[in-house]
């Protein structure tokens, strides 16, 4: 600091300066000094104070475990011990100054030339919540009428927001609280959210319905399995139904590939199929089938199909005895020439059980005994029982509800919250009203009529409805 007041003195000056810092040595300048000047320094004295320590200590601000706090000098740089805390379902970002998700100082930073003011500071870990757990993740296809969806997160106050028309969940979200059915194609996105942590992430899972074989080949209630090795296929580009149907698995010379499915009791089964492939010898009978289709019931051939594209050609075979059947449709190659695609499609498959049957008797609506050996029920035999066993779910007005009215609704008997559910929407100025699942495709027949009223306390549900109405219920049955 300079002093000059430009007058001589004649005695010692006395000069007190206050360093408000910490200072490790003291010099003096002297400047502007004529050759005719003196400059006397004496009784010198340098009163100091030992640098305080500061201590700065850690808060895992809902997180869990312990971390020592760390003292230094003042005046020193303070390297930030590396964060041991841990909190379920969450991922640590940083120190805060405060409770809250603002991150002041990164995990191990270095912070230069603490003061004495930073003696006591309490450092919050910040903490962001981990991205939920979609199931089924990722890009899925899904053959079956619905698809349970789980969302989960791994802290136990974190909030679950999602939607599944591919919205952002922050803006659009319902919150998740139990696992849920989508009967159609959708994007479900999901994020997390709590008090006093970041949000997670997104997380993004893309649910496809795809048509299974036996819905593509219209044998509605039955399983079929395929060759792994060479499966059969959904196709929409080659049908009788003019929807869909399945196409045989590609394979090489000397190859084969099948498809199956199991019946109960006597009966007829009626399908159609279709070949482009090598043309059979006709003047050699069955030995003049080279590459070619065939239908197999309990391991015996009971029709062939081959030759180059024919159109499409219907079979109907009688089984005369009960019991359960295996029908299985293989089509195999010899060891040389093709003719593409080379394949059999086949399409709108039948089963006729011959006493008229195959369906229960004292449930209100009559369901297949297949549609229940498709879930695992009735034990392949009580199916009157299952059929009329309560179903665990309840209607709109909380009236519970049987299995057979599964059946007719086209939901999953043994998944509580696979629901049917009526919507509405404004569509250009208009109420449109929708319902999931439709059965009405792919030759599934339902008779859907949606209800009105203008106001809820009106004795009566009108049908059709009107643009006076306010309020709107669907009702699904049997044709």
């Amino acid at each position: 600091m300079p002093v000059n007041d430009k007058v001589a003195d004649i005695e010692y000056r006395h000069r007190d300066f206050e360093i408000g810092m910490i200072a490790t040595n003291v010099s003096f300048q002297v400047s502007d000094i004529t050759s005719g000047s003196e400059l006397f320094i004496d009784n010198v004295k340098i009163y100091g104070r030992l640098a305080r320590q500061c201590t700065v200590v850690f808060d895992a601000n809902g997180g869990t475990g312990t971390m020592a706090g760390q003292t230094i000098l003042e005046g020193d740089d303070l390297m930030l011990a590396y964060n041991v805390f841990v909190r379920n379902g969450c991922q640590f970002m940083g120190w805060a100054e405060s409770p809250s998700c603002e991150v002041a100082f990164a995990d191990g930073e270095t912070i230069a030339n603490v003061g004495a003011a930073a003696d006591g500071t309490v450092l919050y870990a910040v903490w962001k919540l981990c991205a939920p757990d979609i199931v089924p993740a990722g890009a899925v296809t899904f053959p079956n009428a619905s698809q349970t969806v789980t969302i989960t997160s791994d802290a136990a106050d974190a909030t679950i927001l999602y939607t599944t028309d591919g919205s952002d969940p922050l803006t659009n979200g319902l919150e998740y609280k139990r696992p849920f059915s989508v009967y159609n194609s959708c994007t479900v996105r999901a994020v997390a959210v709590a008090d006093g942590v970041i949000r997670s992430d997104e997380t993004t899972s893309v649910l496809t319905r795809g048509e299974s074989l036996s819905g593509a080949a219209n044998l509605y209630g039955f399983t079929m399995e395929t060759d792994s090795g060479a499966p059969w296929t959904v196709v929409t580009d080659v049908s009788h139904d003019g929807v869909s149907s399945v196409r045989s698995g590609a394979i090489g010379n000397n190859g084969m590939t099948y498809l199956l499915a199991s019946v109960r009791k006597a009966g007829t089964v009626t399908f159609w199929w279709r070949a482009a492939c090598e043309a059979a010898d006709e003047e050699e009978g069955e030995d003049g089938y080279y590459d070619y289709g065939a239908f197999i019931v309990d391991d015996v051939v009971v029709a062939r199909i081959a030759g180059h594209d024919g159109g499409w050609h219907y079979v109907s075979h009688e089984i005369a005895k009960g019991g359960k059947h295996t029908l299985k449709w293989e089509y195999s190659k010899d060891g040389s020439t093709s003719y593409q695609p080379d394949c059999i499609w086949l399409d709108q498959v039948q089963w006729i059980p011959a006493d008229g049957s195959g369906h229960t008797l004292t449930t209100p609506e009559p369901v297949p005994y297949s549609w229940f050996d498709e879930y695992g029920l009735g034990a392949g035999t009580d199916y009157e029982t299952a059929g009329n066993a309560a179903s665990g779910k309840a209607d709109g007005m909380g009236k519970p509800l049987s299995v057979w009215q599964d059946y007719v609704a086209g939901t999953d008997p043994t998944n509580a919250t696979s629901r049917f559910t009526a919507k509405i929407e404004m569509v250009d100025g208009a109420p449109v009203v929708t319902w999931e699942p439709n059965l009405n495709t792919n030759g599934v027949i339902r008779t859907y009529k949606v209800f009105g009223k203008e106001n809820l306390s009106d004795p009566f549900w009108s049908c059709p409805t009107n643009s006076l109405h306010r309020f709107f219920k669907v009702s699904v049955e049997l044709p």
